[in-house]
């Protein structure tokens, strides 16, 4: 039998019997809604003096964030000329690339030159100085792309960029994971709207993780007369963008057609005229150190053999033939020593090799001597990756030189590895270099008028000519080379042709400003007045060589198993193009049709974008999950990071199953967790509430499969997980965490802190339910009994009469860090995750509600700036000015060491991820007006006024702690969801009489409405893709009414149902489960 815990009325199945029941508040619960005549006084209470912020919300402001309104429209007035729109417009976990406002494609991180493995950080740099278009800075590539248009009307021809340089009016509409721009002008006949999308469908990852992007243009004669248009775009070729700068390679453009598109394939060959082959200096394939003198005892007597030593960590991916050096597999980050080859004459400009291991300066490395001096050096970046590295030598050919490799260290990333040296006259080897590949713009359907250009700039080696010069080119095929009409074909295999236009061109080393390779397509229709054509454009690309991340087995990106080259993409992309595109729009549709505020839908499902940033990585055959902390900052799918966020486990729970079972959950060499049940992500442990997360996570995806699969695989892990937190932390099983516990605010926390304990306590009861679905009931029991313990003392010990605190009462850490008697930001995230877990209130609703209300009161403010000046450390993620909860006040005193022990200048910043998570746990309370405000607030900061609103930033860009924005929508919808046991409820926590949202569920989504007229109710759950098993459903109307004639109906035919009532909530029971395919509507009503 499954528990009835506070709020959450369980469903269980016996032998014999099915009890069933739907979240719902109990009847003492009030909503505050922003309509309230209340809301503007309680919302702007303020923190009489206590803490240095304030609130100056407005009764028009407070009103509107309720409101419906419209969807966003961005111009070129009100976004700063579009100067920092970027929204992630690629596949999930392929690379990185931007649309701008004006439609344009920008930041072009598709090339895997920017895969961090170390632990390099932007520390907010794009929060201070956004990332803009046209602009390269470290993070960003500037690539000539674009459209243009050609018009000729009444005698009259004019040529415009399709852009804003080219149009008077653009509007950009960005609704992930679709952006609409419109283009008009006075001076034009015909109206461009571009739609722009990858395709996107929640619970399939690979129909959402296509390395393209989909460009539909669609024309509309809006004149009184006939006009001839002609449509080029353009895009330059980026292949091997990166090596091209010092190794000399050929790139090359070919126009493709086939029976269903034409295309420009972009490509690039390396050089080799003049060119030797590679001299292997020293590979260890012997198996012995031949030619190499050791000293100390790192080393060991012998390279290590792969596979030959069975460790948590396994062989690096990267390592070349079956041996290699490893410190680490030898004396596991302890003893010293060197290892130095023999003498040798330096006679090519470039040693290339493999490294990997740890980075601290002078202890592991690989050295270059000369004359005993160190000329060169290189070491690993704290990974067991080892990646390609080489040093230029130009200026030592001729020297007598020794290579040494130094492991003089101990502790954490104590060691060396090393593999293939290699003497060579290039830097690289392109047919293994990171961004060796293909790019291919294609023009599918019906291309009988379409013509191709393979070099669209005619100025080679005079630099890159303006966008707009090389776009008019493409309009003008006599001034052009490589030009090919339709008929200029010749076939070749599988029924394709490609034109005799190819182009060509030489990279040169060291030269600054290399000419650059476009080619295009142009496309020619006439137009009657009023009539429109839609041409559908796909960019794609496809660089499958390993991307030198830490992942294992592989590092290959997760598309390489599925397409060797962007032709492939395409293909695949013609041959399902009505699917894909109609399935994304339908999702479209779904998410947007809704009552809730466009703002908050919009805010809410952004952040999933980050999947489709840097931040996100699909590696290897099964698109296993990896991800940095954000964009080119901390790589290793933090855990502490990556337990704020819902949007694997609900959106892409395939995700979340393969970053649990072959990451944090896997025993076996190459996964995290120990051997002792602890879970550490590249040799570091990533703390208590790390440890806890995982377990909430493996929760709430288990539930959110189909049916018990993934538990009964992954139960004994979890348990030994949970017993990990009880053993270390917890020994007198009194429910509350003790000695060091590190945290996400990077230090490790001692004493009794109410967030960390209550962190722990979500994570008992989550175990115990999972325990008691596995039949291992003493086990539950137990757990239960010990969180029962912990919430006594949480509830009387660490809560204050105001919030919950931290109570410091070690005496062997008496200056540690820690939040003290502050008010912290996160002190109910336990409780916030108790509910996406289904668990209700494991903590005093009533403390609770004066929590949220002490951190509102305290911690949010109108002006962050006002705060800084009294605290003036930290980073910036909310500016003077800007509004902002702060992660950490002190209303009753500074403790000091709070603030300057370990990282105590957190405190002082805001992080959006957090504040997407008090604004969840408001929600789930019933505070909607606090957190709609919340919310409201981040969306104001990231205004494409001052910023781009796709990337909330923290460490780095596209920070995957947002992803906590999706909880928010969940929170309010009241969802809640057991695929196992066949349960679906909502609890609208907005407009209970007239409300529509969107849901996802195991094996598809849909809609679900409920509406109130008069005395009658009525429920809809319509199935718009996959499939939706239910045996019993929870409603909560807006108000009592009988059930005694509830009726069920699916398309006309009725459903027999028995509906009983228990604290407010109708649960509707089904005498057979049923199971709803697309296209179908359930309908509950009553009379």
């Amino acid at each position: 039998m499954r528990y009835l815990l506070g709020m959450i009325l369980m469903v269980a199945v016996t032998a014999s019997t099915v009890v069933a029941g739907a979240i719902v508040e109990p009847p003492a619960m009030v909503i505050q809604s922003p309509r309230d005549s209340a809301a503007v006084q309680r919302l702007n209470q303020g923190s009489a003096g206590k803490t240095p912020t304030i609130k100056n919300l407005s009764s028009d402001w407070i009103k509107s964030l309720a409101a419906r309104g419209e969807p966003r429209i961005y111009t070129k007035a009100n976004s700063k000329d579009f100067a920092y729109i970027g929204m992630p417009i690629g596949g999930i976990g392929a690379g990185e690339l931007y649309l701008s406002g004006d439609g344009k494609l920008w930041l072009w991180d598709i090339f895997n030159t920017r895969c961090w493995d170390g632990f390099g950080m932007e520390q907010g740099h794009s929060y201070i100085q956004p990332h803009q278009p046209g602009r390269p800075d470290q993070f960003s590539y500037v690539l000539s792309q674009g459209f243009v248009l050609r018009t000729t009307c009444d005698g009259k021809t004019t040529t415009r960029t399709i852009d804003k340089n080219g149009f008077a009016d653009v509007q950009f509409r960005g609704q992930y994971p679709i952006g609409y721009v419109t283009y008009r002008d006075p001076n034009c006949p015909v109206e461009v709207r571009l739609e722009a999308f990858s395709p996107f469908i929640p619970g399939d990852v690979d129909d959402s993780s296509y390395p393209a992007t989909i460009l539909n243009y669609t024309l509309t004669n809006t004149s009184r007369k006939k006009v001839v248009c002609s449509i080029g775009g353009w895009v330059e070729n980026g292949c091997s963008w990166r090596t091209r700068r010092d190794t000399s390679v050929r790139l090359e453009n070919q126009i493709v057609r086939t029976k269903s598109y034409v295309a420009v394939n972009c490509s690039a060959q390396q050089v080799m005229t003049g060119v030797k082959p590679p001299q292997v200096f020293s590979d260890f394939e012997s198996g012995t150190y031949r030619q190499w003198t050791i000293t100390g005892t790192a080393f060991g007597h012998r390279p290590v053999k792969v596979g030959s030593v069975a460790r948590s960590i396994q062989t690096p991916p990267d390592c070349q033939g079956k041996y290699y050096v490893d410190t680490y597999r030898h004396n596991s980050n302890g003893p010293m020593g060197t290892l130095t080859s023999k003498p040798f004459v330096i006679t090519r400009p470039y040693i290339r090799f493999l490294v990997g291991g740890g980075q601290l300066s002078g202890h592991q490395a690989v050295d270059l001597l000369v004359d005993g001096r160190i000329v060169r050096q290189a070491a690993g970046r704290c990974t067991r990756h080892l990646r390609p590295y080489y040093w230029d030598v130009q200026d030592l050919l001729g020297k007598t030189a020794q290579i040494q490799i130094v492991d003089h260290g101990s502790g954490g990333w104590a060691f060396i590895q090393a593999d293939d040296f290699v003497f060579a006259d290039t830097a690289h080897d392109l047919a293994t270099a990171r961004d060796s590949g293909t790019m291919m713009l294609a023009l599918l359907g019906d291309t009988s008028h379409t013509q191709g250009l393979a070099n669209a700039n005619p100025t080679l080696g005079a630099g890159v000519r303006p966008l707009h010069t090389a776009a008019t080119i493409l309009t003008v095929p006599a001034s052009a080379t490589a030009y090919a009409a339709p008929s200029d074909t010749r076939p070749t295999v599988h029924g394709e042709a490609a034109y005799r236009a190819t182009a060509s061109l030489r990279t040169s080393l060291y030269q600054d400003h290399n000419p650059r390779l476009i080619g295009g397509l142009r496309h020619s229709v006439t137009l009657r007045p009023g009539q429109k054509v839609t041409l559908h454009y796909v960019l794609a690309w496809c660089f499958p060589n390993p991307t030198g991340m830490p992942t294992e087995p592989s590092s290959r990106r997760g598309y390489a198993a599925r397409f060797r080259t962007a032709r492939a993409v395409v293909a695949h992309l013609a041959g399902h193009f009505h699917f894909l595109t109609a399935t994304t729009r339908l999702w479209h549709r779904t998410w947007y049709h809704s009552t809730l505020p466009w703002w908050f839908l919009t805010r809410t499902f952004l952040n999933v974008s980050t999947l489709a940033s840097s931040t996100a990585f699909l590696v290897g055959k099964d698109n296993q999950f990896y991800g940095n902390e954000g964009g080119y900052s901390c790589p290793g799918t933090c855990l502490h990071v990556y337990s704020y966020q819902q949007v694997l486990d609900l959106v892409f729970p395939a995700l979340e199953k393969s970053l649990q079972q072959d990451v944090e959950l896997n025993t076996s060499p190459g996964g995290s967790m120990q051997s002792d049940g602890s879970i550490s992500i590249n040799c570091r442990g990533d703390g208590s509430d790390g440890q806890a997360g995982v377990i909430l996570r493996a929760y709430l995806v288990s539930r959110m499969s189909a049916d018990d699969s993934y538990l009964m695989r992954n139960y004994a892990h979890i348990k030994k997980a949970m017993n990990y937190l009880i053993n270390h932390n917890d020994a007198n099983h009194d429910g509350i965490l003790e000695g060091a516990q590190p945290n996400t605010l990077d230090s490790s926390w001692y004493g009794q802190s109410a967030w960390l304990s209550l962190y722990y306590q979500a994570a008992l009861r989550a175990t115990a339910a999972m325990a008691d679905e596995m039949h291992d009931r003493s086990y539950a029991r137990k757990l239960l009994r010990i969180a029962a313990r912990g919430r006594a003392y949480i509830e009387h010990q660490l809560f204050n009469g105001e919030y919950f605190v931290q109570n410091m009462n070690d005496p062997k850490h008496p200056n540690s860090p820690g939040s003290y008697n502050g008010c912290e930001i996160d002190q109910l995230m336990g409780q916030a995750w108790a509910y996406f877990d289904g668990l209700g209130p494991i903590i005093s609703r009533a403390e609770a509600a004066k929590a949220l209300d002490a951190i509102w009161k305290y911690n949010y403010t109108t002006n962050v700036g006002l705060y800084r000046k009294v605290f003036p450390k930290g980073r910036w993620f909310a500016m003077p000015g800007e509004g902002g909860v702060v992660m950490c006040t002190f209303p009753h005193g500074v403790v000091y060491n709070a603030l300057h022990q370990g990282y105590g200048v957190y405190f002082d910043e805001c992080w959006a991820g957090s504040e997407h998570l008090l604004a969840a746990m408001m929600m789930w309370q019933g505070m909607v007006d606090k957190a709609l405000a919340v919310e409201k607030t981040i969306d104001e900061r990231y205004s494409a006024q001052k910023r781009n609103p796709w990337d909330e930033v923290e460490c780095g860009s596209h920070y995957a702690r947002s992803m906590a924005s999706y909880g928010v929508f969940v929170a309010a919808c009241g969802f809640d969801y057991d695929g196992p046991r066949a349960t679906l409820s909502f609890a609208p926590r907005m407009d209970r009489k007239n409300f529509r949202a969107a849901f996802i569920t195991a094996q598809g989504w849909g809609s679900f409405a409920q509406r109130y007229v008069g005395k009658r109710f009525r429920a809809e759950i319509d199935q718009c893709y996959g499939t939706l098993r239910l045996k019993v459903l929870g409603l909560v109307p807006p108000a009592p009414g009988s059930t005694e004639h509830v009726r069920a109906v699916i398309d006309g035919k009725n459903i027999a149902v028995v509906v009983t009532v228990a604290h407010g909530v109708w649960v509707v029971h089904f005498d057979q489960a049923l199971v709803l395919h697309a296209g179908d509507k359930l309908t509950i009503t009553s009379q």
